[in-house]
């Protein structure tokens, strides 16, 4: 998979501009604050229908003008897919494929796939459990669209459950009726836990691989599920016909302390990941090196993990990473993009890239103009 030509209208700090890409590295370049990040937002826009940035699609629209629009070519296996976004200040959204418009944004999932690593993905260590669930339910949602849809079901049902418990204090809910929305959040909550635990059998196994390979076989990670009502061995097949009573016994159980708090307790929207080196908790005890270490690997394995499961590759969203990794971890990165689109944004080529990266395009972005030319590698390379 790879992006062929992709044409902006509007879009950020762009009035205008057309891009035809690399299928391989493509080196985006500038100084801070001139619209690099927004080339690479516009292409994760088209995978996932929303910005990885803001939730306020509005913020996407070039100052005073009416409307953005983003199209791109997307080379999907035998076929080109025309992918289009467009969004107006009336806060009408329309996305199309070959110029048939999307009923619903779950319909989007998996015809675009895109893993990204910014910044910000440094945090999946130590930072809250929503950002490890969104971790897995992103690449969830691409490898397989129908989880999009069990999370939008499972949300649904909890906002209900929610609101029974928030009201309880006025109009105490009867039994029944909160059996009823325990059994719901339940039935959908265990697919949920499916397809996750799926992933999960994955992800150990190659993300201690990578993580073993990029320390020098000096660190062992191991990945654990954290859940208050699952049964403790996940390799064995037959847990999951105990997840959907395990799960109902402790909404019930727990039914007193959520009608105090005015939220619910149980379910896959309050699990989380726990990343062992060495047996060691890596949120209270692991080196800046060794987080970045970590991330990396969750990356990595993620495209592994979706190469394997959809084959194709993904594209790989690289944004202003490199400058956070030593040159170790950037050479181990390196490695793994010889075979997939790549899009880099930095404020400048290092002598790594240099060496490693000899075939790509460079596009430098000067206050929302570009300047397309051809990056070779060596002392020469920065062409443009």
């Amino acid at each position: 998979m790879y992006v062929g030509k992709m044409v902006l209208k509007n879009y950020r700090n762009y009035q205008a501009a057309a891009l035809e890409f690399h299928p391989k590295v493509n080196i985006i370049i500038g100084d801070n604050a001139q619209g690099k990040t927004n080339l690479v937002e516009a292409l994760y826009t088209l995978s996932f229908g929303k910005s990885f940035r803001t939730n306020q699609d509005k913020d996407l629209i070039l100052m005073d003008a009416l409307y953005t629009h983003v199209t791109a070519d997307i080379h999907h296996k035998d076929q080109i897919l025309e992918m289009s976004f467009k969004y107006n200040q009336k806060q009408k959204k329309e996305i199309k494929i070959n110029d048939v418009p999307l009923k619903k944004l779950g319909d989007l999932m998996g015809k675009f796939n895109v893993v990204i690593f910014s910044p910000e993905d440094l945090q999946l260590v130590k930072g809250s459990p929503g950002l490890r669930r969104k971790y897995m339910d992103k690449s969830l949602s691409q490898i397989y669209p129908n989880y999009y849809h069990l999370l939008i079901e499972y949300n649904k049902i909890l906002k209900q459950r929610n609101n029974l418990l928030k009201s309880s204090y006025k109009n105490p809910p009867s039994p029944e009726m909160m059996a009823i929305w325990d059994e719901q959040l339940a039935g959908v909550g265990t697919k949920i836990m499916k397809y996750r635990l799926n992933f999960l059998s994955s992800l150990k196994i190659i993300a201690k691989k990578v993580h073993n390979e990029i320390s020098h076989q000096l660190e062992d990670l191991v990945i654990e599920y954290q859940s208050n009502y699952l049964p403790k061995n996940l390799a064995n097949e037959q847990v999951y016909d105990k997840i959907y009573s395990g799960m109902l016994d402790q909404l019930k159980e727990r039914l007193a302390l959520d009608l105090r708090r005015g939220y619910t307790s149980v379910g896959p929207h309050r699990d989380d990941l726990s990343f062992l080196i060495n047996r060691i908790d890596s949120k209270k005890f692991a080196s800046q090196g060794q987080v970045r270490t970590i991330a990396l690997s969750l990356k990595l394995s993620e495209i592994s993990i979706m190469k394997d499961s959809l084959d194709e590759s993904p594209i790989l969203i690289l944004d202003d990473v490199l400058s956070e990794l030593d040159p170790l971890r950037q050479n181990e990165l390196i490695k793994y993009i010889s075979d997939l689109q790549t899009f880099i944004t930095t404020t400048e080529v290092n002598s790594l890239m240099q060496e490693r990266i000899k075939d790509a395009k460079m596009i430098r972005v000067v206050k929302g103009s570009i300047i397309e030319g051809v990056y070779s590698g060596g002392e020469n390379g920065r062409n443009y």
